[in-house]
């Protein structure tokens, strides 16, 4: 029945025009319509303390129209926005529509499109990133995006093979920070992770293919399920949405949502007398070479509308950092080989410290959080 329902009123009208008694109806739907139309899923997570409703009907940015219907728990939008050449000479207008889902009682939003990638993210993720930091992004580790591939494996007893990889490696002592390379693979997913570590690179995005092996000669079915996960919690799912919602939605709320609350913390202590900090352990002793230390202040200059001011490289880190998109300032000090510790300044919000941790893990090495407790994550009710 279901698969006659796209047919009968067409795809769009059941992705954003039904009115769904639960989520998980809505989710059913999006399960089979994977399966009969051999589409696309797009879906980008985000997080908001106030209701997203609310937020994004109360301030549109400009070359922004939005029109919504329904309430915070599920609603849908539809976006239009203006782009237009440098001079203002062309302007042309384009729209998407998309259903955004609340997880549970989480301060969580899914947002689901089947537009093009390109739309989604020049119209969709940018118009999220405009109302930065009431609206925040969350993010993935190269551990955690490896987390998502093994449970795929163990829960769906498929074979997950990563296609291909968009990965960016870490340069230091040169004018260029950092280079960008996508690597077509065709590997299971641990050899290609193990392959990232040893290039000292962080994944922007995975391309993965989920198959049953039928032979000792390792012959391999047509896939069962296939998608993108990103380090910015964007997902796009073919073939089923099973997978992605039983599986990797949860676990990426788990991870995103749990360093966010760990962050929430030091937010509000922040104008305290004795801000509770940020500490990370790193595995190695990245710190270790005082001659080096210029190259870990010098990675925050690519940090985007963010100002660094040193104090001291030599022999220890000492540098302040100003968040100019919302006021957010920090100390951050380097004092013992393994360890970086970023003090929050007055006013920190939990968007800004999420862009300065994810910073670090992108261009210095990826490491633990100090007092960092892992949470659980209810099942859609």
């Amino acid at each position: 029945m279901k698969n006659r329902m796209g047919k009968e009123k067409g795809y769009d009208y059941w992705l954003y025009d039904q009115d769904y008694e639960k989520q998980t109806d809505f989710f059913e739907y999006i399960n089979s319509y994977l399966i009969s139309s051999r589409s696309k899923m797009n879906i980008l997570l985000v997080h908001s303390n106030d209701p997203l409703l609310d937020e994004l009907n109360e301030w549109i940015p400009r070359n922004f129209d939005i029109n919504t219907e329904g309430t915070d728990e599920m609603f849908t939008i539809k976006i239009s926005k203006i782009f237009e050449t440098f001079d203002k000479s062309v302007r042309r207008n384009e729209e998407v529509r998309a259903r955004i889902v609340k997880y549970n009682d989480y301060p969580i939003y899914l947002i689901f499109s089947n537009c093009t990638k390109s739309k989604f993210r020049t119209i969709i993720t940018t118009l999220i990133n405009k109302h930065y930091p009431r609206i925040s992004r969350m993010f993935l580790t190269n551990q955690e995006i490896k987390s998502i591939c093994n449970e795929f494996e163990r829960k769906t007893r498929n074979e997950v093979i990563i296609e291909f990889s968009h990965a960016k490696k870490r340069l230091f002592g040169t004018k260029k920070k950092k280079i960008s390379q996508m690597t077509y693979t065709n590997e299971h997913y641990s050899k290609v992770f193990e392959k990232i570590y040893v290039a000292n690179q962080w994944i922007e995005s995975i391309r993965f293919e989920a198959r049953v092996m039928v032979d000792e000669l390792k012959k391999v079915s047509q896939p069962k399920y296939l998608g993108v996960i990103s380090r910015g919690c964007f997902f796009s799912a073919e073939l089923r949405f099973a997978p992605f919602i039983d599986i990797a939605i949860p676990l990426a709320i788990k991870y995103g949502y749990g360093k966010n609350e760990y962050l929430d913390i030091r937010s509000k202590k922040a104008k305290d007398e004795n801000p509770e900090p940020i500490v990370i352990n790193f595995s190695e002793d990245i710190f270790k070479d005082i001659s080096e230390n210029q190259n870990f202040v010098e990675s925050f200059s690519d940090l985007e509308k963010i100002s660094v001011s040193s104090y001291h490289s030599n022999p220890y880190i000492h540098i302040s950092l100003l968040d100019y998109l919302d006021g957010s300032s920090y100390d951050l000090w380097v004092v013992s080989n393994n360890r970086l510790i970023i003090y929050p300044q007055i006013s920190a919000s939990t968007a800004s410290m999420n862009r300065i941790l994810n910073h670090i893990f992108e261009r210095i090495k990826e490491g633990d959080i100090e007092e960092y407790k892992d949470i659980e994550i209810k099942n859609w009710q």
